[in-house]
């Protein structure tokens, strides 16, 4: 990531992929069947219509898909460039990334403004995450060899929001001037945008009349051109906005309407965090645990993957002062999780990202006693698949957890899952015969229901393996074949189970 920046040379001929992007899936759409010719400025076309200017995201994404059966490899690029646009615009990060690698990998023998424009929507996309020191320096790429104005233009346009984010607040007149040449051209996304970053520009000058009146431009524009996502984005600033200047009654009712409304689930996410944010500072902590958790679902559920940390940082730090210790490790233990994927996969480890792996190294999970690595039967458990036993431990399981909690939403919130995956486990199971619950299973259950449903699984695997193993005379290849499991993996399982056992009794 950062760390090895310096290695990176400003050459437009390096077929370089910033590490975020790298090993996405780079299946390409071919089965579409509208064809089109290319246009003379194939990169500004495509550039133009993924800033909206035309359709709203849904139909731009559907215009672009169906451009995609064209065969030139440079066209298909910038392509899925476009479609990157529109997924970010819907806030489906996953697919975003996914698609610019795509782009990248078809990128090779393009020209060079297509190859800008490609890294240009990486540069959305690392600036969005927090990869602001990457994304300057491919922005200097992007200048040094782009020769559309265009393209040049909106390299610009980047690099002073990212310098305006990063604090530097002395890139005003350079946006007002940018928003100049955007508004000429007729380019009206792009233009809302501008009056949007430089309305926080003077928000944060606590200049709140002029944020306002900029805010109100970019309002305008969306109106009326019926860009939507762009003025959910905008009306969340400015309910911000109006909190910093201490009306949080007023701003919690415009964060609601678009924490209800908006078309991104990026934007319901943030939103709804940061309702939670404006309660914790006030002290209401079972709100902060209301839109917190409101905010953990929708990121659960749509892949707003980046956020998760942050979330449960702040719901941990809610159980904190609502004495529920428990579960106050149980949300940093998940937020620290989600911080090391991110940063396995070049995600900067800074922020709440950092903080809550701080908390939760202050606040470890409760270490597992001897009583509870003892004591349960699982004698029904013989002669059965591994599948099977699954699905009798996971059936009981949601079913039990389901009927403490009261509600699907409370246990998959309890369970830290998504609707999609309880739906998924009910359904698969179903399948199975399952029967009366064992006995051994349900004092499991019992003892072990405050788990994440990742860690039950995992505990209730690691018991029922060491069972099993004793039952079949310690007889690892009995063991696959019963199992009906691979037994290499199998062996390398149980050889890490029965080290972990041995170094918590020594």
């Amino acid at each position: 990531m950062v760390e090895n920046l310096h290695q990176l040379k400003v050459n437009t001929d390096s077929h370089y992929l910033p590490e975020i992007f790298q090993g996405k899936d780079t299946a390409v759409i071919t089965d579409l069947s509208v064809t089109t010719d290319s246009p003379d400025q194939w990169s500004d076309f495509v550039a133009h219509l993924a800033q909206f200017n035309q359709y709203n995201v849904s139909q731009t994404r559907r215009e672009l898909e169906s451009l995609l059966v064209l065969d030139d490899s440079a066209q298909r690029a910038v392509l899925h460039a476009g479609l990157a646009r529109c997924y970010l615009g819907e806030g489906k990060l996953l697919k975003t990334i996914q698609h610019l690698g795509t782009a990248f990998n078809l990128s090779e023998n393009t020209d060079k403004n297509a190859k800008a424009f490609i890294l240009l929507e990486m540069v959305n996309i690392l600036n969005l995450t927090g990869n602001r020191e990457q994304a300057l320096l491919i922005l200097s790429m992007c200048k040094a060899s782009v020769t559309s104005d265009y393209l040049q233009q909106i390299a610009c346009y980047y690099e002073n929001v990212i310098r305006a984010r990063n604090g530097n607040y002395s890139v005003l007149n350079k946006l007002i001037a940018s928003s100049k040449y955007f508004k000429e051209s007729n380019q009206l996304a792009t233009l809302a945008y501008h009056y949007k970053n430089i309305g926080n520009i003077y928000g944060k000058q606590k200049d709140y009349d002029k944020a306002l009146a900029e805010y109100e431009k970019g309002l305008t524009i969306c109106n009326v051109q019926n860009y939507q996502h762009i003025h959910d984005a905008i009306m969340h600033d400015q309910g911000m906005l109006v909190f910093r200047q201490g009306n949080s009654v007023t701003a919690l009712g415009t964060l609601s309407s678009i924490a209800e409304n908006a078309l991104s689930h990026y934007t319901r996410c943030y939103t709804f965090g940061n309702m939670g944010f404006i309660y914790f500072k006030e002290g209401d902590y079972l709100k902060v645990n209301k839109y917190f958790s409101n905010a953990l679902e929708i990121a659960l559920q749509e892949g707003v993957f980046h956020l998760i940390p942050g979330i449960c940082y702040y719901l941990g730090k809610a159980a904190e002062k609502l004495n529920k210790s428990e579960e106050s490790r149980q949300y940093y233990h998940q937020g620290a999780q989600a911080s090391l994927e991110l940063a396995r996969h070049k995600f900067p480890l800074k922020g709440e990202k950092l903080k809550v792996i701080e908390e939760s190294l202050k606040h470890p999970l409760n270490p597992l006693k001897d009583s509870d690595e003892k004591g349960f039967e699982f004698s029904f458990a013989i002669n059965q698949s591994m599948r099977a036993i699954r699905a009798t431990f996971q059936n009981a399981a949601l079913n039990e957890i389901l009927k403490q909690s009261g509600s699907v939403k409370q246990a998959v919130r309890q369970l830290h899952i998504s609707n999609s995956t309880f739906s998924k486990v009910i359904n698969r199971s179903a399948g199975e015969k399952l029967g009366k619950v064992p006995g051994g299973v349900q004092q499991f259950i019992a003892q072990n229901n405050r788990l994440s449903w990742k860690e039950l699984n995992g505990k209730f695997e690691k018991q029922v393996l060491i069972y099993l193993l004793k039952e079949y005379e310690f007889n690892k290849k009995l063991l696959s074949e019963k199992l009906e499991v691979n037994y290499s993996r199998l062996v390398s399982k149980m050889n890490g189970i029965l080290e972990k056992q041995e170094e918590t009794q020594g």
